[in-house]
């Protein structure tokens, strides 16, 4: 269980990484990974409001 929650961290890491810094569009980073492009935009806006604070 422990690590089922690290790899969603570090994935989730990788996605905001993936858009902010190499500029790939969130439905790329949906694509490449094989999941819905609502979770990875949910994902991004998260991080992204985490940063600002």
């Amino acid at each position: 269980m422990k690590q089922a929650r690290s790899h969603k961290k570090q994935r989730n890491q990788q996605i905001v990484q993936a858009h902010i810094s190499h500029g790939y569009t969130l439905k790329e980073i949906a694509d490449y990974l094989g999941i819905h492009y609502s979770t990875v935009s949910r994902l991004a806006q998260t991080k992204k409001l985490h940063c600002k604070t």
